[in-house]
């Protein structure tokens, strides 16, 4: 008796998962699909690095006001809380808003992070290589800038912190001398942009409203969310050594 053979149809999905010896059409039909399942490998990889590694606003204060008021930073110490919620944050940058007297620019600030108001144990330094940006003149006092300033990264757990700005210096054409204060964006308890961030003035115990500023690093995200990416790499590589194997 005579055998009828069967001949397998050939499709994109046993193009790619076919075992044995593949024909002259499965190759041709396999290797573009090969190509691509590779990039897509290559581009998850990418976006793991990029996710564990992005630098971003850890935490925002509010935007720069400008005429609600300042908190003299030149011969007295603000500070203001900031909360971290990412798994592990990598702190490396600070900007706030200033105000000096017309004509001077920011200069030099003196700074320090904590677990406490008005404490150094974190990190903390004098900077006197700010880069600023001129804002605008707000018709009272002053000149209003975004100033801001880097540092050696300060690795942060989730909770609560504090920044504190002292011995500010503005300096204008002829003198170093004049008014430096840290803008006061809260208006109200900080309630008018619903931020969190409780600040003091000079140690008093006594509160004010807190100040613009945000703080900039690299966040790392929670284990669970890497572990899925990560998961999702690892099986399409050990798919694609199988299909390559066979």
């Amino acid at each position: 008796m005579k055998t009828q053979s069967t001949k397998q149809p050939t499709n994109l999905v046993t193009s790619i998962f076919a075992t044995g010896v593949p024909t002259k059409n499965e190759v041709v039909m396999k290797t573009p699909l090969r190509i691509a399942a590779w990039s897509l490998l290559a581009g998850l990889c990418l976006t793991l690095v990029a996710i564990s590694a992005a630098a971003d606003t850890l935490y925002s204060n509010g935007p720069i006001d400008g005429y609600t008021n300042g908190w003299d930073i030149k011969d007295h110490k603000v500070s203001n809380s900031f909360t971290l919620t990412a798994a592990m944050s990598d702190v490396e940058s600070v900007h706030f808003g200033e105000w000096t007297e017309v004509e001077a620019a920011p200069s030099k600030v003196t700074w320090a992070i904590s677990a406490t108001p008005f404490g150094s144990d974190l990190g903390g330094g004098t900077v006197s290589s700010l880069t600023y940006t001129h804002l605008f003149y707000n018709g009272g006092c002053c000149d209003v800038w975004d100033v801001s300033f880097t540092f050696s990264s300060i690795g942060l757990t989730p909770g609560t912190y504090w920044l504190t700005l002292s011995n500010a210096v503005g300096c204008g054409p002829f003198m170093c001398d004049g008014v430096v204060k840290w803008d006061e964006n809260s208006g109200a308890g900080c309630q008018s942009i619903g931020c969190t961030s409780q600040a003091y003035y000079d140690d008093t115990g006594h509160p004010i409203p807190s100040e613009s500023f945000y703080i900039d690093g690299v966040a790392t995200p929670e284990p669970g969310s890497l572990l899925l990416l990560g998961s999702g790499v690892v099986g399409l590589s050990g798919l694609l050594r199988r299909r390559s194997l066979s």
